[in-house]
């Protein structure tokens, strides 16, 4: 899909209001029940909608961020786990994502074609097996990230700075236009591929790198820690 086309989806589907009930704030009793159970199920359609308006989505995640307490991210992922238990997949394609502080949040499995997460602090967010092709990643900076098992086709790593990501088993992982790229696990074989080979090198069994992803890398296999020199 080219950026023409892109911007023209954008806004054919700005044009549809069908789901603004989703951009309301989730409310919680004092037992953390949900008291506006119709927003709850107008933000799960939303999400699996392919016609929904992009803001609405974008929206949602704000007011995910917006929010301190345990309960709205608690209560978030119980909704994904519906989603994902239904056979449907979130969709994110071509989401503003742009300029916010992703925190401790989980886009694992969802797809996030052409999605824009430029200039976004990301840190300790996972998205295993999303779908990231052609997202943009331009001026980002990411730490503790696990992409383990995404598709990262064509996705833009221009000017962004890596810290501590796992990408093992990723797919189509190309990094030589990111800034800054710094302890990144992924497979052994996938060095051979990359270009220019010579700013990779192999890092095994660092004491300090092992402790901080442990909580992000879940695999059985031994994926390798590669430093960008």
């Amino acid at each position: 899909m080219s950026a023409q086309a892109v911007d023209i989806t954008g806004k054919y589907l700005a044009l549809n209001s069908e789901f603004t009930q989703a951009t309301a704030l989730l409310k919680f009793d004092r037992r953390g029940q949900v008291m506006n159970p119709e927003v709850y199920e107008a933000i799960r359609e939303a999400l699996i909608s392919n016609v929904c308006e992009l803001q609405i989505k974008r929206q949602i995640i704000l007011n995910l961020l917006s929010d301190n307490s345990t309960i709205s991210r608690t209560i978030f992922g119980i909704l994904l786990k519906e989603i994902r238990a239904s056979g449907y997949q979130v969709n994110l394609d071509c989401v503003d994502l742009s300029y916010l502080k992703l925190v401790r949040l989980n886009f694992s499995g969802m797809s996030m074609r052409y999605a824009d997460l430029s200039h976004s602090v990301i840190y300790g967010t996972k998205f295993n097996s999303a779908d990231l092709s052609d997202a943009n990643f331009t001026s980002a900076r990411l730490r503790l990230v696990n992409m383990e098992d995404a598709f990262l086709l064509n996705a833009d790593w221009t000017g962004a700075r890596l810290n501590r990501l796992n990408m093992f088993r990723a797919a189509e992982v190309d990094l030589t236009k990111a800034h800054e790229v710094n302890r990144i696990w992924i497979d052994t074989g996938m060095l051979d591929e990359m270009e220019p080979a010579g700013k990779y090198r192999i890092v095994r069994n660092d004491p300090d790198d092992m402790q901080e992803m442990s909580e992000l890398t879940r695999s059985d296999s031994n994926p390798c820690c590669c430093i960008f020199l």
